[in-house]
């Protein structure tokens, strides 16, 4: 019944050819039932001998012969039964198999689109917080969702809310930190309409976002108002992931306890690998290089744009270069965030910078000042809030 209906065809018509035809034609098995071989045979049978006489030998052969060619009947009528059920089974089957193809078509887009879906939401992810980062988050959900599963239902909605209870915070060192400010940008937002001035951001930091992503040692942090702040040398880009510089550093963990749940920050030290390659020297002068490079480009991508009043856009930057620490801050729309005294201080490079120009910390000169591709002039001391008088730089027009 699961052969196709042509191959049934061809094995019921060898069987008829064979069987009911060939065979007995050779062995005389059709003379059997000659009139003389009937008649005989009628004759000796107790049941046919008095009612089948010499005369009466049709009417014997209607009421008796086809007895006699039951088996035959039957044999001949098997193959016919084989072939009419072979053909609805094959119909059955065709149908089947067309369903059957149908659905894996369908499941095989459905799991396209998921898959589409799923890179579609990854790179959005991605571009919020680097992609270790973004990966251990999604790590430990998976850990809180499959703990769910272990708690009573009145337990769900506390535990759910406890998704980023686990944070894990970073400490960087020899990261560069950039700041850029547009100038005028507070007077010019007081004239102007607020989707012209949403409109105007958008494509001045989205330009910026190609030149970070040209270099794959700057990561962008966040954008402020009007600031755009960049970071090189914290080792979540590609070229140094954390993912692998975590394998070998320790791990110290405060554990506090509250009454409600219990939270764990863990503190990790991150060197990069590039670090121990090339010394301390040539790692934060990659960084240092990278995020002025990135400054230039902006200043002068600011110039092709003009704000909503009319006038030319004009950004100043500042940069500076420490230890900072990252993490993960909050648990609704959760930011990728660096904390330290370096980022405050490359935030005052900018706001006590010049218009149009780049302003660096000393730290910051001592690691770039041999690169023959940068021109620097000499600032002096420079009141910076909090911190007091600081030597800084301007990089040479």
């Amino acid at each position: 019944m699961t052969l196709p209906l042509a191959s049934t065809l061809e094995i019921m018509t060898l069987y008829v050819a064979i069987y009911i035809v060939l065979l007995p034609t050779i062995n005389g098995g059709w003379t059997e039932f000659s009139n003389s071989n009937m008649a005989t045979l009628y004759a000796s049978n107790p049941d046919t001998s008095g009612q089948c006489g010499p005369g009466n030998t049709e009417l014997c052969d209607i009421l008796y012969l086809p007895l006699y060619l039951l088996p035959v009947l039957l044999a001949c009528t098997l193959p016919y039964i084989c072939v009419i059920a072979s053909y609805h089974m094959d119909r059955s089957n065709r149908s089947t198999f067309i369903q059957k193809k149908l659905v894996q078509l369908l499941t095989l887009q459905r799991e396209q689109d998921l898959l589409r879906q799923k890179k579609e939401s990854d790179n959005l992810l991605y571009s919020m917080f680097p992609k270790v980062i973004a990966e251990n988050l999604i790590a430990k959900q998976a850990e809180e969702e499959e703990a769910e599963d272990n708690l009573s239902t009145s337990m769900r909605a506390l535990a759910g809310s406890k998704m980023l209870d686990h944070t894990l915070a970073c400490m960087h060192q020899k990261v560069t930190i950039l700041f850029t400010d547009i100038v005028g940008f507070t007077s010019m937002s007081q004239t102007c309409l607020p989707f012209e001035v949403m409109s105007f951001l958008h494509n001045l930091f989205a330009a910026f976002d190609d030149l970070v992503d040209m270099d794959s040692d700057l990561w962008k942090v966040e954008t402020i108002g009007d600031a755009f702040m960049v970071a090189a040398g914290l080792g979540v880009t590609p070229s140094g992931s954390t993912r692998e510089l975590l394998e070998s550093v320790e791990y110290h963990v405060n554990v506090d306890q509250e009454s409600e749940s219990e939270r764990s920050i863990e503190t990790v030290t991150v060197k990069s690998k590039v670090l121990s390659k090339h010394g301390d020297c040539n790692f934060a002068f990659q960084n240092g290089k990278a995020s002025i490079a990135f400054g230039k480009a902006a200043l002068s991508e600011a110039l092709h744009h003009r704000m909503p009043n009319g006038k030319m856009c004009e950004v100043r930057a500042g940069v500076h270069t420490g230890d900072v620490c990252s993490g993960v801050v909050g648990t609704r729309m959760p930011r990728y965030c660096l904390f330290g005294d370096t980022v405050n201080t490359a935030s005052r490079m900018e706001s006590t910078g010049v218009p149009g120009r780049i302003q660096v910390s000393e730290a910051t000169y001592d690691m770039v000042c041999d690169d023959s591709s940068f021109q620097w002039e000499e600032r002096g001391s420079v009141e910076i809030k909090g911190k007091g008088k600081m030597k800084t730089y301007l990089l040479a027009q």
